[in-house]
């Protein structure tokens, strides 16, 4: 993963993990909207679509205290996607996803655990596309 990348990903895993750990559920919720890739959005836009709020968020944001802030990222895994979203709903874009494994605190017990992150083709935008491994 080329350092610029690595330093985008890193930016917004910080934020999204200081945000589940220091705001409720339904905060947060609200709060990480503009981290997350519009697929895991209502057509609104406004906020999280109930599967993501209800199973990956959920996961998330009950797991989030386990994991250090700011991240130490230990793994970088770079995936086959191509493309995210679908162009019927307005979700489509192309680009590259990557897994970044984040390590527990130390008071912790357990192996890292990964977060996706979508980069879009020919812009700077960098957004979750999965936090449900929390």
């Amino acid at each position: 993963m080329p350092k610029t990348l690595e330093k985008q990903a890193i930016e917004i895993i910080n934020i999204f993990i200081q945000t589940m750990q220091n705001n409720s559920y339904e905060k947060s919720a609200k709060m990480v909207v503009q981290l997350m890739h519009k697929s895991l959005l209502n057509r609104d836009k406004a906020s999280l679509d109930s599967d993501t709020y209800r199973y990956q968020f959920k996961k998330a944001q009950s797991n989030a205290k386990h994991y250090a802030y700011p991240v130490k990222v230990t793994c970088i895994q770079k995936l086959k996607t191509t493309e995210i979203g679908h162009p019927s709903v307005g979700t489509y874009d192309k680009g590259v996803e990557y897994k970044l494994w984040i390590a527990k605190k130390s008071s912790s017990q357990g192996l890292p655990a990964s977060l996706v992150l979508f980069f879009k083709e020919g812009t700077n935008e960098v957004k979750l596309s999965y936090v449900g491994s929390l």
